[in-house]
């Protein structure tokens, strides 16, 4: 992407350089360990990008503008999780819900003329992959907020009247998660016919982790089981799709990133379904340390390699 922005007149290639530039910002939002300098420039690279394609009438122009809209509230979004004061995170998340929804309903505008943007409503197979896609990132901003909302309302325990209203909305937050990947789920399995694809796997992962969250941030602890069949759906789609990359039995089928992530949170799972049937932390921190320690001796004494 740098370097075809290098080579290209922006005057004579609007939109090429402008993908050029939503690409390399695109590259900084998914690295994980971009610092908040970094991804400020990164929103900086695709306002110039946005700004080449507003003269630009065509629909492919138009798609591309709102889709880098929308990464640019994706990166808000990450910039916000950073922000120590849990009011001022509540409030910016939930600028970035706003115009996330105000982003995906622009894109359903520009496949449906006269739509109206400010409706609200959930896509249909019929509003094409951009609009579905632009629906999908309304459920990790939701997530994040049920999680803001816990604090608030851990920090409001003396009250408990702020308290309770802080618990139903973490309830509405996840409810609103629950509903985008229920829905995406139901239109990638359309699209895919029963194969197993990594965006539909995201969608049942999804599932998995309202399912968790409703667990530890609201203690209804028996939706752990439903973390754990959704986690485990969505971790068998990921494994197919892997061991058709690398082959069957294949070391690098567990070394695949969706794999890993499956991995590291289905032990999470685990780890606090351990703790509530221990009842008390201490019990529950002992009995996890000790699976591990098992699980460390045992691979210790594996067969070198």
């Amino acid at each position: 992407f740098a370097a075809a922005a290098r080579m290209l007149d922006p005057a004579a290639y609007p939109f090429q350089v402008a993908e050029c530039l939503i690409g390399q910002a695109r590259v900084v939002y998914q690295k994980a360990t971009a610092t908040t300098a970094e991804l400020i420039a990164a929103r900086e690279m695709v306002e110039d990008g946005r700004r080449l394609l507003e003269p630009l009438a065509d629909t492919d122009s138009r798609q591309s503008r709102e889709q880098g809209n929308a990464l640019a509230w994706l990166i808000a979004q990450r910039i916000a999780d950073r922000e120590e004061d849990l009011v001022r995170r509540e409030e910016l998340l939930a600028e970035v819900r706003d115009n996330l929804w105000l982003s995906y309903e622009s894109r359903r505008s520009i496949i449906r003329p006269g739509h109206n943007a400010t409706e609200r409503s959930a896509p249909e197979p019929g509003d094409g992959l951009g609009s579905e896609r632009a629906f999908y990132n309304l459920a990790g901003v939701n997530i994040q907020l049920a999680k803001v909302h816990h604090k608030l309302a851990m920090r409001l325990g003396e009250d408990p009247g702020d308290a309770g209203n802080l618990l139903g909305q973490i309830a509405k937050d996840l409810e609103q998660a629950a509903n985008v990947y229920a829905t995406v789920r139901a239109l990638r399995e359309l699209r895919y016919g029963g194969r197993p694809h990594p965006h539909l796997a995201a969608c049942v992962h999804g599932q998995a982790l309202v399912a968790y969250f409703r667990a530890v941030l609201l203690g209804q602890t028996g939706e752990l089981a439903d973390t754990f069949r959704f986690a485990a759906e969505a971790m068998e789609q990921r494994r197919k799709v892997a061991s058709g990359l690398a082959g069957p039995g294949s070391e690098a089928v567990l070394r695949n990133g969706d794999m890993q992530k499956s991995v590291d949170f289905i032990m999470k799972a685990a780890a606090v379904t351990i703790l509530d049937r221990r009842g008390n932390m201490a019990d529950g921190t002992a009995a996890v340390t000790r699976i591990c320690d098992e699980a460390g001796e045992e691979w210790s004494s594996h067969p070198a390699r």
